[in-house]
């Protein structure tokens, strides 16, 4: 018997996560599909594998939601499941602000990869950071892509934004690039500096307000780099 694989991914406001998490894994198992789908505050990332009926299924059950239907599931056709188990998740854990300082203190190997834009950068980052030097998020997919190495995709990666937003969306797109262990900073930088001042952290950073940007103890400054 053929085995249907289909990829999709779309962005979306999915305000509940949890909820579209369980009702999508509900109608994966009663589609009979294995294979792991991405999910985030921000879209939706599917990767599953079934036979026609099931993946036809799963797609008539996609449709008839106002925030899938539309999207365009790529196919292809293999002699068996490559996929071992189903898996319906968050695209990145979150990895809370004590426990990244922790890993930083420990000197961990795991690559840091700063999200936000080449002028938040240039006024504040976490100690060895990479970043992508983009002028908007628009260009990240490309820029990763482009920039870096394979050999990241198979250690962990905990990557940050100012408040965590971004981190949504790029997760996603890691994860298509094939990144296996992806970590998002909870709270983003912001919380970090509210539990952990600014150890591991140079400059300051960036808010979009009329603070302009604010120190690891949280006080506003009037210009970058200050």
């Amino acid at each position: 018997m053929n085995i249907i694989n289909i990829s999709a991914y779309r962005f979306v406001d999915l305000a509940d996560p949890v909820h579209w998490r369980d009702a999508i894994e509900a109608s994966c198992i009663d589609h009979q599909l294995k294979g792991t789908i991405l999910l985030g505050f921000e879209g939706i990332n599917i990767m599953v594998a079934g036979s026609r009926q099931g993946i036809d299924g799963f797609a008539d059950w996609l449709e008839s939601h106002a925030e899938f239907a539309g999207m365009t599931l790529k196919e292809s056709v293999s002699t068996f499941v490559p996929y071992s188990k189903l898996k319906v998740r968050d695209p990145a854990p979150h990895l809370s602000a004590a426990e990244f300082k922790q890993w930083l203190d420990e000197h961990r190997d795991i690559t840091i990869l700063d999200t936000r834009n080449r002028f938040e950068v240039d006024a504040g980052a976490f100690d060895n950071a990479l970043d992508l030097n983009i002028e908007s998020f628009r260009h990240f997919p490309k820029a990763a892509a482009e920039q870096l190495p394979n050999e990241l995709k198979n250690k962990p990666l905990v990557m940050m934004c100012t408040g965590g937003i971004r981190c949504e969306k790029a997760a996603i797109e890691l994860h298509k690039q094939g990144f296996k262990e992806v970590y998002q900073l909870d709270g983003g930088i912001i919380q970090y500096f509210q539990e952990c001042g600014g150890a591991h952290y140079h400059g300051n950073c960036v808010v979009f307000d009329d603070r302009i940007a604010l120190t690891p103890d949280l006080q506003p400054i009037q210009t970058i780099g200050n």
